[in-house]
This record gives C-alpha cells, sequence and structure tokens, in this order.
C-alpha cells in the first residue's frame, strides 16, 4: 500500500485488533476503514446488507457509493473500531436470544407441552426475535450443520469480553450466555450451527424439541 490509498475491512474482527491496524496503517499514511457486514448470505447476493463503519468520516462519505451497492443500511458509526463494536454488539445481542430459546424450549417440551405449538409461540409472541424465527423452524426440523458455528459465535464474545475487561464493565447477562455456550461447547457441538446449543438441554432433559416425524 502507499500513501494516499485506503484500505476497506469488511471482516468480522475485535474491537482491539481494529483499532491497532488503523494505527499502524496511520503511521504510513494509509487509511483504514472498518466496515464487517451483517446480513447473512441471502443479502450478500441481493446486495440488502448491513454495513456498520469505523474511520475517518470524510474517507467514510467518498466510498459509501460503492458501499451502497452492497447493503441497504450502511452507517457510519465513529472513529476506527466503531465498526467492529457496533458488530460485536449486534452478534452478542443474538447470541443471547439464542441461549435464551435453547434453555425454554426443551424445558416446555420435558414438562409437557407440544415442541411445534411452542415454537410457534416464540416465533410470533412477545418473546419472539430474529434468532428466533430464523433459527427455531432449524431445530424443529432438526437441522443443525449449516451456518455459523457455536465455536465462532464464542469467539465473538471472547472479542466484547475483551473489551469489557479493558474497560471494567460488568455484563451478567453476556456472561451467562458465554456460560451456556461453554456448556455446548464442552459437550462436542463446537461445529453444529447456534441452534446446536439445544442439544446440550435435551440431552440434559432427554427430550428432543422436534416437529413430528423429524429427529
Amino acid at each position: 500500500m502507499k500513501p494516499g490509498q485506503t484500505i476497506v475491512d469488511f471482516s468480522t474482527i475485535s474491537y482491539l485488533g481494529a483499532v491497532e491496524i488503523a494505527e499502524a496503517c496511520k503511521s504510513e499514511g494509509i487509511e483504514f476503514l472498518d466496515c464487517p457486514i451483517s446480513g447473512q448470505q441471502a443479502k450478500a447476493l441481493d446486495g440488502t446488507l448491513s454495513i456498520m463503519c469505523g474511520g475517518n468520516e470524510e474517507v467514510f462519505h467518498t466510498i459509501k457509493p460503492m458501499l451502497d451497492r452492497m447493503g441497504t443500511q450502511v452507517l457510519y458509526m465513529g472513529e476506527n473500531g466503531a465498526g467492529q463494536l457496533t458488530k460485536m454488539i449486534n452478534n452478542c445481542a443474538l447470541n443471547i436470544c439464542v441461549a435464551s430459546f435453547s434453555e425454554l424450549l426443551p424445558v416446555g417440551v420435558k414438562l409437557g407441552l407440544d415442541a411445534e405449538k411452542l415454537g410457534d409461540v416464540l416465533m410470533t409472541a412477545t418473546g419472539s426475535s430474529f434468532a428466533s424465527k430464523t433459527l427455531i423452524p432449524k431445530v424443529l426440523e432438526g437441522n443443525f450443520e449449516h451456518g455459523f458455528s457455536l465455536g465462532r459465535a464464542y469467539k465473538d464474545m471472547e472479542s466484547m469480553y475483551e473489551v469489557l475487561i479493558k474497560s471494567e464493565i460488568p455484563l451478567p447477562t453476556l456472561n451467562g450466555t458465554m456460560q451456556s455456550y461453554q456448556l455446548a461447547l464442552q459437550s462436542g457441538h463446537r461445529d453444529d450451527y447456534k441452534q446446536g446449543m439445544i442439544k446440550f438441554y435435551e440431552d440434559m432433559l432427554d427430550v428432543k424439541v422436534r416437529k413430528e416425524g423429524f429427529k
């Protein structure tokens, strides 16, 4: 890279890592923008991603027309690292939602509720979330093989935890979620997609949260 050029990084890395890279680039006269994306494969294909950007605001506005071709929500979040911090918070919120239905669905089935009907409630009533709407249908069909793994999801929370330790900020809900992920990882579900966490609670309670005809 030469002075005056710009790096636009779409990967999801740690906040502290993004800040460190930006500082190294700045010392060489190179602009660095951390612009992690969100929206899964379908939105990547049709150009409707969410893109969260951190770095020099003037440079952001220069490249925004190109980003607009990739996403429908392109946001300048602040200085270097702000894009990664936004993505980390979003991913942690998603992981918390996954942990909640992974714990509670097996309890309902254990106590006699129909798995499919309970799943419908958690996908449509006040307890619903993007996580429940997207992942409970996969749970009900026993689909745990495709997508973002539990192991990779845990690494996102590790990155957030680094920031919390450095800033001395306690987040008990996130800490509890990390423990739920640790239980699933230690039980051999590292390579399952996020909803694979439910297998730990299914095994513990000796139930299966499935629609009729699925294992």
